[in-house]
């Protein structure tokens, strides 16, 4: 399987996490963020940048993980829960901290807030299949400018 993640030029071609939080992650638990398509990467890395798709250098880097690795999905009720909301957020946090601490799995696949019915993935660093993940191609990531919040008042019609 392919993912992708896109990055600052610090972070480019390295399976090294940052243990800051995330929606799926508390703080001090090492994991990576990953998307199926790279579009989604795109978008999710937006998102993170407050829309402002000139906020500084990318890269994109492939993410190869072997056949041979489970993938667990998240249950279908937890699914459904999941939103753009505070609550929403506490609740995969707690999850996904729960699931990066069991160490059952190496991979999660947990639905995309942005694009409902695509994924993203969650990877456990510390699971001792991670040693089996490499990266593929790196390569530099530019957003087009057109992508830009724009003010509300200068939008086309």
């Amino acid at each position: 399987m392919r993912v992708y993640r896109i990055t600052s030029p610090h972070w480019a071609g390295k399976l090294t996490a940052s243990g800051i939080s995330g929606r799926w992650n508390y703080e001090g638990d090492y994991v990576l963020y990953a998307s199926e398509h790279r579009s989604l990467a795109c978008l999710e890395n937006l998102v993170h940048r407050g829309g402002n798709a000139s906020a500084g250098e990318f890269y994109i880097t492939e993410i190869l993980i072997p056949d041979t690795i489970a993938v667990e999905l998240i249950p279908e009720t937890a699914s459904v829960q999941i939103s753009n909301t505070h609550q929403s957020q506490l609740i995969t946090r707690e999850f996904g901290h729960r699931w990066y601490s069991s160490g059952l799995s190496c991979i999660v696949k947990v639905n995309s807030v942005l694009i409902p019915r695509e994924y993203n993935f969650v990877i456990n660093t510390r699971h001792p299949n991670f040693q089996e993940i490499r990266t593929g191609s790196v390569e530099p990531f530019t957003l087009d400018p057109r992508l830009k919040t724009q003010n509300p008042q200068n939008s086309m019609k």
